[in-house]
């Protein structure tokens, strides 16, 4: 069971922002016509959410046929947005998407099914294997098939565990230390509660232009993709390539009930394909990959260019400290239903190349330092947004204290600054956006099942008047200022 709070306030005359777009410090009440300019600038008291939900599993532990696990989950947490433009009643939306724009409310109890499962073994000329069935999830890797986590202030496993759910089957061959899986069912599953029939997860895939147009709109939250993602069917390999390495490949065919043109044509499906090596050797360890996402009409191929990414981490560890650097190449096109990160309040960032690189100190047993950056330019592809003259940086630097194993600390620091380009062609005249968030956060254990956490996130955005920069789509305000206290009680039965 988890009751959570969510306390968003104004500062300054300004609505605040979250690090997924959503502006706190909004009167209910006071939505007027739907606009976001037509609300009133309040404190925590006046913009309060308090949202529930409780989970019951049901499991077997056979050792001899088949066994079945199920999770039942009750609550207000999942709910869809009222309309364009409107600040109606939105809690989380679902399980995968960002809602920038949307402030926090409740919506009405609905009740859904996370997984409803029964897997057996057996086998087939002398192979064996293992099978799946009902309600499954699964993933595997950010840039192929992982769903994001868009809950940055709500920790739970449901909603954190980045494995896409969907009705069909996962079957397992076993090959020794070699897994070959075969996947594949309905997504964007609907729930049917007190509210009607929300979407729990919808998947997405298969972009058809750049992240934005300079100029007119900046990227927020998870960029809008041209498919939404009703059936999909994939396989994967996990091969040993060493005693200390992994290969894995994967295939995935994601297909949608409905078209969508892209120019001439009608697209209705989406391959996305890639993998990753992983080697470790003593404290040493490198990881790298490369994905692609073809949008296609039928058969017949529509974007197969611009549309890839490759990434590449080194990482040392010694006793009380490690170090990572990294690079990573984002085409503008690229779409797949993954996972990589944000930069600010853009998720999933695209048509992005540059490095990456964090360090982390043990000062002590019960204090850690950490600090991290990230320097990109556009790749200047020829359907890319960002040039190699524009430059995005994102900072942090955290401090996390712990007692024994009941109480713990965090203190967070986040900055992601643009430096853009002026366009002559285009009239666009470039400059420097900021956003900064301070992040401060409490743990405590009351029991073995029970916990308390509390955090308190302060924003600071300013569009510095570049145009198209402005936090929100449907707002003139052109900085953002307040902030988000959260509460969340989490208890286990």
């Amino acid at each position: 069971m988890d009751l959570l709070t969510l306390g968003g306030y104004s500062s300054k005359g300004d609505f605040g922002i979250s690090v997924d777009g959503r502006p706190t410090g909004v009167g209910r009440g006071s939505y007027g016509a739907g606009f976001l300019d037509n609300a009133a600038r309040v404190g925590a008291s006046r913009d309060l959410s308090i949202l529930q939900e409780t989970g019951i599993t049901l499991s077997t532990n056979n050792t001899d046929g088949a066994n079945f696990k199920g999770t039942v989950v009750a609550g207000n947490m999942v709910g869809g947005p009222a309309g364009a433009n409107s600040l109606g009643n939105l809690t989380f939306g679902d399980q995968s998407r960002a809602f920038p724009g949307s402030p926090f409310s409740e919506s009405q109890t609905s009740i859904y099914l996370q997984d409803f499962a029964i897997t057996f073994d057996s086998s087939l000329a002398g192979i064996p294997f293992n099978t799946e069935m009902g309600r499954v999830g699964y993933a595997i890797n950010p840039y192929i098939f992982q769903r994001p986590d868009n809950t940055p202030y709500f920790v739970n496993d449901r909603w954190d565990g980045g494995q896409w759910n969907f009705d069909g089957a996962i079957v397992t061959l076993d090959y020794g230390a070699t897994k070959l899986k075969f996947f594949g069912g309905r997504n964007n599953l609907s729930q049917a509660g007190t509210t009607g029939s929300i979407p729990l997860q919808t998947m997405q895939a298969g972009a058809e232009s750049g992240p934005f147009t300079v100029g007119v709109n900046r990227p927020r939250g998870i960029t809008p993709d041209l498919l939404t993602v009703d059936q999909s069917l994939g396989t994967s390999l996990d091969v040993p390539i060493t005693r200390a390495g992994t290969l894995n490949l994967a295939y995935l065919w994601l297909s949608a009930d409905s078209t969508q043109a892209v120019g001439a044509s009608q697209a209705n499906n989406v391959r996305v394909y890639g993998g990753d090596l992983k080697l470790s050797a003593n404290d040493i360890s490198i990881e790298g990959g490369y994905s692609r996402s073809d949008l296609m009409g039928n058969n017949k191929s529509l974007i197969t260019q611009d549309n890839d990414a490759f990434w590449v981490n080194v990482n040392k560890d010694w006793k009380r400290y490690g170090a990572k650097a990294g690079y990573r190449y984002i085409a503008p096109q690229f779409s797949a239903p993954g996972d990589w990160g944000r930069i600010g309040i853009w998720w999933n960032p695209t048509d992005i190349k540059g490095f990456t690189g964090d360090v982390h100190y043990d000062l002590s047993q019960a204090l850690k330092l950490t600090a991290g950056g990230e320097f990109y330019t556009g790749t200047g592809k020829p359907s890319s947004t960002l040039s190699p003259d524009d430059k995005i940086q994102r900072y942090v630097i955290g401090l996390d204290y712990s007692v024994g194993k009941r109480y713990d600390v965090t203190l967070g620091y986040e900055e992601a600054r643009w430096d853009l380009a002026d366009r002559s062609t285009i009239s666009f005249a470039g400059g420097s956006p900021v956003e900064r968030w301070v992040n401060l956060g409490f743990g405590m254990n009351l029991s073995a099942a029970t916990k308390l956490r509390f955090m308190w996130q302060v924003s600071d955005y300013d569009s510095d008047g570049v145009t198209g920069f402005s936090p929100f789509l449907d707002s003139s305000s052109t900085t953002a200022r307040g902030g988000l206290i959260t509460t969340q009680l989490s208890v286990k039965f």
